[in-house]
């Protein structure tokens, strides 16, 4: 048979529902049931154990893998054109997003001129040189980044390539 259960502070017998006692109000101490403990525990290895497949999966990725994942999460936030003492030249401040994990260097920026049909007439490609950590901004400033050309209608601009720090 089970032992009765007391207060700690007066040893008056409780009841097995009770929360506190009712000659003395001490609040009585919910112990955890072998049951609860090892549900409790087997809980906490599990989810320690998912950590840990996630951290060694990561740390598994190769390159290219990493650079993939990377990939659609590097984007020009922000680029306003300048004007440039170059007739043939514009520069331009871009504002380029890594909301990637892994910090990343020489950002190669790709834009292509279109004329009124669309037809592509140019393209070029710039590197950008400086480190962007994972998760931040940063403004690269006056970067020359394209030859004018007087057909040109449209023009666009986006990352298409960079390299990742470990």
């Amino acid at each position: 048979m089970a032992e009765p259960i007391r207060c700690k502070n007066c040893e008056q017998e409780l009841s097995e529902n009770a929360k506190t006692c009712p000659y003395c109000g001490e609040k009585r101490a919910v112990r955890l049931s072998f049951k609860r403990w090892f549900f409790l525990f087997f809980f906490l290895t599990v989810i320690y154990n998912i950590a840990k497949i996630d951290t060694v999966f990561a740390g598994s990725l190769s390159s290219s893998a990493r650079k993939q994942i990377a990939k659609p999460l590097v984007t020009i936030e922000n680029l306003t054109w300048l004007e440039s003492a170059s007739a043939s030249t514009m520069n331009a401040d871009l504002k380029i997003k890594n909301a990637s994990q892994y910090t990343i260097k020489d950002i190669v920026i790709s834009c292509g001129y279109h004329d009124k049909s669309a037809t592509e007439i140019a393209s070029n490609t710039e590197t950008i040189n400086g480190l962007i950590k994972p998760n931040t901004s940063k403004m690269f400033k006056n970067v020359n980044i394209r030859v004018i050309n007087s057909q040109e209608e449209k023009n666009g601009c986006a990352v298409s390539d960079f390299e990742l720090i470990k």
